[in-house]
């Protein structure tokens, strides 16, 4: 499920398919890691292609906070979390909260 601007709606198989150039850093967090924070570089508008529950393929533009938290979940449905676009010698640190 994906909070789209027509409000939440199931976003099966989601797929990005285009990524603007313009990114943008924010603070993200994940229920997958409790108390982690990560400031992460994301795309500020996507295209996302994904099917609805009729089976029908849809595709949809989102920009700023609904392009970020699809950006996220796709990243787990790839296997990826934000502790993942750390590297080695960023000055970024994990910030956990108490």
């Amino acid at each position: 499920l994906a909070l789209l601007d027509t409000g939440v709606a199931p976003l099966i198989n989601p797929e990005i398919t285009w990524k603007s150039d313009e990114t943008y850093v924010d603070q993200e967090g994940c229920l997958s890691l409790p108390g982690v924070w990560l400031d992460i570089t994301r795309s500020k508008e996507i295209i996302v292609g994904y099917m609805d529950p009729a089976g029908k393929k849809q595709e949809r533009k989102l920009t700023d906070f609904a392009a970020r938290v699809v950006q996220h979940e796709v990243d787990h449905l790839d296997g990826i979390l934000i502790v993942d676009y750390r590297k080695k010698d960023t000055r970024n640190e994990t910030q956990e909260t108490k």
